[in-house]
């Protein structure tokens, strides 16, 4: 998934956070985040992704 504006943007790790929560409780089985590396907002939205693999 992608995000726009950007995934670092101030609220992209709740609004990817609540989506990635619904596409598991959806049954997704695998997400694919396309992010910027290293940046703080893009690492929240990695972990809030991370958190649902199981």
């Amino acid at each position: 998934m992608s995000y726009h504006p950007d995934v670092a943007a101030p609220d992209a790790a709740d609004t990817i956070d609540a989506f990635a929560t619904m596409a598991v409780e959806c049954g997704v089985r695998r997400l694919v985040l396309l992010s910027g590396r290293g940046e703080a907002e893009a690492q929240r939205a990695e972990q809030a992704v991370a958190v649902r693999r199981h």
